[in-house]
């Protein structure tokens, strides 16, 4: 119920009629919700109604209704266990994206259906039945969902992740952003010396440093997303290119594109971009105005077990974008 507070219900499947009469026998004062002789309520009209009714074709249906009410507690019990071990074998990326292994499959089908229920409640996204048996047969590359949620067909795993998992248009002219669980941008003035020493190292994805130069003028940056039309010319480049051709030269699949970071200049210039590098504008020519851009990406939780055993429930940061291939 909350921090410290627990409900505990010894008592659930003994009939009143027999409390009463121990309460009695032992003088136990005891009170009575006044609400449980209303027939307004419908719990109230299946006891003091159809239950009598029943009692006089079979007197033993209430212990045979409670006997039966105790086996489906004991199978959900078991189930629930069973579906939370699966869900130690459902792994999440730095994109917020949810490795559901192809392994599950071979488990029985009720069970599948059950883990797969379990992320997309996680993931906000409140699957149907006929959703859930859908993404079992999944007959698509690529599936949109309710709630913001996409679901990917990779090789060896499904994926399952946010469209938009975080926070758009932010402005940062120095010090961190922390713009999702996954997600944060710092920016920090740097020397030479640090500069000749730190250059070239990336940990993409989990992150990404680029040294650029910034100059007043630039301030604030704005942290984004991709747009339509977007193109830079990366660093040591010939020429513009569009963002889908960077990325694409990299490697980089088209289901993360929507979740890199995009950094612009306040004139509207694009500086920096995930996975790809700085603009060739701003590469370090002098020792002076060099500044040190990072964009890491952390992994919150080790699996879906620990991330619902944690009860974090995650919330979408963005709004409702363009999406593009």
């Amino acid at each position: 119920l909350g921090e410290g507070i627990f409900l505990l219900r010894p008592w659930l499947g003994v009939p009143k009629e027999e409390i009463e009469e121990y309460a009695k026998r032992e003088k136990i004062s005891y009170v009575e919700d006044p609400l449980n002789q209303n027939l307004y309520f419908f719990r109230n009209r299946i006891r003091y109604i159809l239950l009598p009714k029943l009692c006089e074709l079979q007197p033993q249906v209430e212990r045979r209704l409670y006997s039966l009410a105790r086996q489906c507690q004991w199978a959900y019990e078991w189930v629930s266990s069973e579906v939370l071990e699966l869900a130690s074998l459902i792994t999440p990326d730095p994109f917020g994206g949810w490795h559901v292994p192809f392994s599950l499959w071979e488990k029985p089908k009720f069970l599948l259906l059950e883990v797969l229920r379990l992320l997309l409640d996680f993931l906000k996204s409140s699957p149907s039945f006929q959703t859930l048996t859908q993404l079992v047969s999944f007959p698509q590359k690529r599936l949109s969902l309710k709630g913001g949620v996409e679901v990917f067909l990779e090789k060896d795993a499904l994926i399952l992740m946010r469209a938009f998992p975080w926070n758009v248009n932010q402005y940062l002219c120095s010090g961190s952003l922390f713009l999702s669980p996954y997600l944060t941008v710092k920016l920090e003035k740097e020397n030479w010396e640090t500069f000749q020493l730190q250059k070239g190292k990336q940990n993409f994805p989990y992150h990404s440093r680029f040294f650029l130069s910034l100059f007043p003028k630039d301030f604030p940056l704005l942290i984004r997303r991709r747009r339509a039309g977007d193109r830079f010319r990366p660093l040591g480049a010939p020429g513009r290119k569009k963002l889908k051709k960077a990325w694409a030269d990299r490697k980089i699949p088209a289901r993360l594109r929507d979740h890199l970071v995009v950094v612009e200049s306040q004139a509207g210039e694009i500086l920096a971009v995930e996975g790809v590098d700085i603009a060739d504008s701003r590469k370090i020519q002098d020792k002076e105005n060099i500044y040190c851009l990072s964009i890491e990406r952390r992994i919150p939780f080790s699996s879906l077990k620990e991330a619902v055993m944690s009860e974090v429930i995650e919330e979408p940061f963005g709004g409702e974008e363009e999406k593009m291939e």
